[in-house]
């Protein structure tokens, strides 16, 4: 289990640095933007950038359900 666990975290590790190095720049940014993707894809978190953002807030009375979703 310890070796898992190290694995992952120098798997992690890894990808992030990929973001540190590359810092966004006016120059760089379609790098930045592929290095990002293939961070939030390893994360499973890609569909932050691909879910479209919601126009306006659901109001308060919304179902507890929705609004988790929301």
């Amino acid at each position: 289990m310890v070796r898992i666990t190290m694995i992952t975290n120098t798997s992690n590790n890894i990808l992030r640095s990929i973001l540190d190095k590359e810092k966004l720049s006016g120059t760089n940014f379609l790098d930045w933007h592929r290095n990002l993707r293939i961070v939030l894809k390893h994360d499973r978190k890609l569909y932050v950038l691909e879910k479209p953002v919601p126009e306006e807030e659901l109001p308060s009375s919304a179902p507890k359900a929705e609004r988790d979703a929301y």
